[in-house]
Parts: C-alpha cells; sequence; structure tokens
C-alpha cells in the first residue's frame, strides 16, 4: 500500500487538479474501476486520502471512480516524509 501512496504522491507533484490523477494511477497500477474503487475505500480508511468538501460515495463506483479528486491527507505524507528519512 505504501508503493501506491508514492505513486499517488509522484502524480500529484506532476497534475495541477486533483481530479486528473486518478486516470493516471489507473493506468499506471494496471488495475480496473473496480479494484480502483476497493484500493480508494482502503486509503480513505487507513487515513491516508482526505476526502473533506466532497462526499467520496458519489465517486467511489465504476463510471465515476475516474473523477475522484484525489488529496493525500497530512497522514499519508507525514508517513511519506518518515519513510523517505534516512
Amino acid at each position: 500500500m505504501l508503493e501506491v501512496l508514492r505513486t499517488i504522491y509522484r502524480l500529484q507533484k506532476q497534475h495541477f487538479y486533483p481530479y486528473e490523477i486518478m486516470p493516471r494511477l489507473i493506468e499506471a497500477l494496471h488495475i480496473g474501476e473496480e479494484e480502483a474503487v476497493l484500493l480508494v475505500k482502503e486509503l480513505i480508511d487507513l487515513g491516508w486520502l482526505s476526502t473533506r468538501g466532497f462526499l467520496p460515495s458519489y465517486f467511489l463506483r465504476p463510471g465515476y471512480i475516474c473523477r475522484f479528486p484525489v488529496i493525500i491527507s497530512a497522514c499519508g505524507l507525514a508517513l511519506l516524509k518518515k519513510e523517505s528519512a534516512p
């Protein structure tokens, strides 16, 4: 899961809008929409993705997951920073 978070962070740095990340993530991980829904649910449950300001349940279904605004939470960023520290 940490590798997925690293991939999301890399994609987040490359794209200005959060809704541009999910299609690239699905492509990078070679997964389908159903798997992406399960992955995002798990990342939200771990507290690694932020869902403030929108209803995640709207996006957490096939056909809509590609528009999910991916924003790494402070907890997720702290984990990445901790992993990269020597």
